[in-house]
């Protein structure tokens, strides 16, 4: 069985955890020809989000001004444009910034998108920890077929 990518999503939040993906991810594009897709999903605010209406938006428990959405979207567009630009000259990159769930949101973009691996940053959480702040990664697991491949981010030191 001979394995090949062709396009490989990439989740990221903002956080060095998640951008620990990226390298990964960029070795094995580079390697197998495979297009980049940066994801930046952008949670609702407010607790707790409530699962999209008819209209595909998310309904969260607090009032956000529209001009609060308008900054959270260009703040997210500009990190993913920013990381973006690191990985263009070796090949193709597609940016996405989308609303709602991580785990949903994710899942719909590799199917979307056609990805055949996705790669993240994960905390490598466990016991309460885990259970008190989910696992994005843990969800997905359940949401999709594709194969995941997870770089656990080293610990900081105090």
């Amino acid at each position: 069985m001979t394995l090949s990518y062709q396009r490989i999503l990439v989740p990221l939040d903002g956080t060095d955890c998640s951008e620990a993906a990226l390298p990964h991810a960029h070795a094995l594009a580079e390697k197998f020809g495979a297009e980049l897709i940066l994801l930046r999903v952008v949670e609702p605010s407010g607790i707790p989000p409530v699962p999209p209406t008819e209209s595909g938006l998310w309904v969260s428990g607090a009032v956000v001004s529209p001009d609060e959405e308008e900054r959270r979207e260009a703040s997210a567009q500009a990190y993913i444009t920013q990381l973006a630009a690191r990985y263009r000259e070796q090949g193709g990159v597609v940016t996405e910034v989308e609303w709602g769930g991580a785990a949903d949101q994710i899942a719909h973009c590799a199917q979307e998108h056609g990805a055949d691996l996705i790669v993240m940053g994960t905390h490598g959480r466990h016991g309460l920890e885990r259970l008190l702040l989910g696992s994005t990664a843990e969800n997905l697991l359940h949401q999709t077929s594709i194969p995941l491949l997870l770089v656990k981010h080293p610990p900081t030191s105090p």
